[in-house]
């Protein structure tokens, strides 16, 4: 059997308020699902389930197994639908949809979208309730459909390329489809949801609270809400987090809204357990939570200098290059090692700005042939396909393996390129690369919750006072986000997603958990004469954000002459001389 997070409260007395399960689907056997539509490329497959054998799928030429493969390229643009059976949701309660989603894609917005809706029928996609463009491992979906309480419908799945190229991956999967209802029948205990998503978060970080209700009817005790290890409620959602909280209400109260984070002191992993609800006389309601606490990943390993060969001779930046294909990968900390004891200058460069290091420490303390760490002011996310190189300023000492094999190879999302060193006693681009390995130096990296910018900074140039600047454009791209993008502008800046409308100090960026590459243009409004600086914001809740500093100048009004100097003569005592003339030019 597959868990679909089901909750099923039992009758206690007369009257109980239940949970219960309206429709569900685990794709399991074969052929179209009883009473489902599925168009194109949708299929139920055996190939990249989340649990059993089975999934829905958007995809072509998969093989059976739990790894998704496959592709969605006919060679040309593509899309279709899929629509689940007939749904009558009740005239009341809290209705939810709850499913597992899969979509491994180009990555890019608007690029393979997949839209799930709520219609009225097989035919058309209805009302969109959920967008994404890339979701490359399995999450839980909550998704409120109670305004559609009393209606009959289909929840219907749509996924278009949008263009021909790139789509070579593994494309969508949907798995553990359930449809649930809440609603008042009696006394009892009863909760908006049966799962609760926690999202990701860094260690050491709470994490980002989310939020649902608990609602009690004819009960006569107050209630008890115990988190499992490694997640904290409240009452608040900025503050008062505990381990347990207690709801002191009798008879018929509700709904309380309770928010649950990860803790800050969660160990690495996954966080799984219920959220218990108990009142005595009552039966317990469990809430089924997951979540993950993302822990410093070291590529090399932090791998013992046993078997490198030390070298005392001329002074190098050393370490290698790589990239990575994911677009969560957020570098928090760099490191080195070296035969010499001390603390150590390490360097992230970005191969598209060689002029600086994008990012420098200076690490802790060291034993000779120790690794030493240091931790970045402002975490930096990776872009997906980009290359980047980490060195250390080794002075004159430094260390030196045959070939990158074993140990040296860098493992997890890093894919490495070449060893990496350029000459020098202060940092410098390590422009020089070969198959050897050189350094030692590493990044360490997590793949929370993050907002990335193309570019730290742009020159909007200059305009006349009262005339918009010319437009100047960067993208910015989300990962594993759960909450909304605020992008906004600072005084004498506009901005937008369009080049020639549409422009304003703040914009929203609503697709989540990821986006890529999205287009944003900026200009000076040319309201006030002045320079113009400042830092256009790219945040989103619980995520890393990121700044683009921006500057200008509007010129104000301005009197040209036609010339510096005239000469006016000369001329009798008593008597006007000569006029002479020049012209004046003037500019609002």
């Amino acid at each position: 059997m597959r868990n679909l997070f089901i909750s099923v409260l039992l009758l206690v007395g007369t009257a109980v308020c239940a949970q219960t399960t309206v429709t569900s689907q685990d794709f399991e056997g074969t052929g179209t699902p009883s009473g489902w539509v599925v168009n194109g490329l949708w299929h139920r497959t055996t190939n990249g389930y989340f649990a059993g054998t089975g999934c829905l799928g958007y995809c072509q030429g998969e093989t059976a197994g739990a790894t998704p493969n496959g592709n969605y390229d006919t060679g040309v643009t593509n899309s279709a639908s899929a629509f689940s059976n007939a749904i009558t949701l009740p005239g009341n309660g809290t209705a939810s949809l709850a499913l597992r989603l899969f979509s491994h894609t180009e990555g890019g917005a608007p690029y393979d979208v997949l839209t799930i809706g709520v219609s009225s029928n097989q035919s058309s996609t209805g009302t969109t309730i959920y967008t994404t463009y890339y979701q490359p491992t399995y999450t839980l979906l909550n998704l409120d459909i109670s305004a559609y309480n009393g209606q009959t419908i289909y929840i219907s799945f749509f996924f278009n390329t949008v263009d021909a190229a790139l789509n070579n991956y593994p494309g969508v999967r949907i798995d553990n489809f359930v449809v649930t209802t809440t609603g008042t029948v009696g006394p009892g205990i009863s909760t908006s949801t049966s799962t609760l998503g926690l999202g990701s978060t860094p260690p050491g970080t709470a994490g980002t609270p989310v939020s649902y209700t608990v609602s009690g009817n004819s009960t006569t005790n107050q209630t008890v809400v115990t988190a499992p290890t490694g997640v904290e409620v409240s009452f608040s959602q900025s503050s008062g987090y505990a381990n347990s909280i207690t709801i002191t209400s009798t008879g018929t109260w509700g709904p309380t809204t309770v928010w649950a984070r990860i803790t800050s002191s969660a160990s690495a992993g996954t966080i799984s357990g219920n959220i218990t609800h108990v009142s005595t006389g009552m039966t317990t309601v469990n809430v089924a939570v997951d979540g993950f606490v993302g822990s410093v990943t070291w590529p090399l390993q932090q791998t013992s200098s046993s078997g490198l060969t030390a070298y005392n001779s001329s002074a190098y930046n050393m370490g290698y290059a790589f990239t990575t294909s994911q677009s969560n990968v957020t570098v928090t900390q760099l490191s080195g090692m070296t035969p010499v004891a001390g603390t150590l200058q390490v360097c992230l460069w970005d191969s598209t700005s060689t002029s600086a290091p994008i990012a420098t420490v200076t690490t802790a303390n060291g034993a000779a042939g120790a690794w030493r760490s240091g931790v970045l002011a402002t975490p930096i996310t990776l872009v997906a396909g980009r290359q980047y190189r980490v060195a250390t300023v080794c002075g004159p000492n430094w260390y030196y393996l045959s070939a990158a094999t074993g140990p040296w190879a860098p493992s997890g999302v890093i894919n490495w390129v070449s060893s990496c060193w350029g000459a020098s006693t202060t940092p410098i681009y390590p422009s020089n690369g070969n198959s050897e390995v050189y350094g030692v130096a590493d990044i360490g990296y997590n793949t929370g919750p993050a907002v990335t910018a193309s570019t730290s900074s742009i020159n909007l140039g200059t305009t006349p006072q009262g005339t918009p600047g010319t437009a100047v454009s960067y993208t910015v791209s989300g990962a594993q986000l759960t909450a909304l993008t605020q992008i906004t502008a600072p005084t004498g800046v506009n901005i937008s997603f369009n080049q020639t409308t549409g422009y304003a100090q703040s914009l929203q960026i609503n697709t989540t958990p990821s986006y890529t590459n999205v287009t944003i243009w900026a200009r000076l409004t040319g309201a006030t004469a002045g320079t113009v600086t400042g830092n256009i914001t790219h945040t989103s809740a619980g995520a890393t954000g990121a700044n683009v500093a921006v500057n200008g100048t509007v010129t104000g009004p301005t009197l040209t002459p036609s010339t510096s100097t005239i000469n006016l003569g000369s001329t009798p005592q008593g008597t006007p001389g000569t006029a002479v003339s020049y012209t004046l030019s003037g500019s609002a």
